[in-house]
């Protein structure tokens, strides 16, 4: 029996391998909408994508970049969200 996490909306960091990449695709087979973003393995990135939506996961966002901020600093996740 799995985990039914639909209508949940999650960011997954560093999703194109290792733990994240476990994650994205854990929180896609228990129903939640993803956020996934990778540094600089593009290609891998767009196989979790893949393999997220075979889930029927709903991907609304991959993001490439470095989200580290200083000690004291923010990220404001609406400045990788969709125009």
């Amino acid at each position: 029996m799995g985990i039914d996490l639909s209508g949940g909306a999650v960011v997954v960091t560093g999703a194109s391998s290792g733990i994240g990449r476990a994650v994205a695709l854990g929180f896609a087979a228990a129903g939640c909408r993803l956020a996934l973003t990778y540094f600089a393995h593009k290609a891998e990135a767009e196989e979790v994508v893949q393999r997220c939506l075979g889930f029927g996961a709903d991907v609304f966002r991959v993001a490439a970049g470095d989200l580290e901020v200083e000690p004291g600093g923010d990220v404001d996740m609406r400045d990788y969200a969709d125009s």
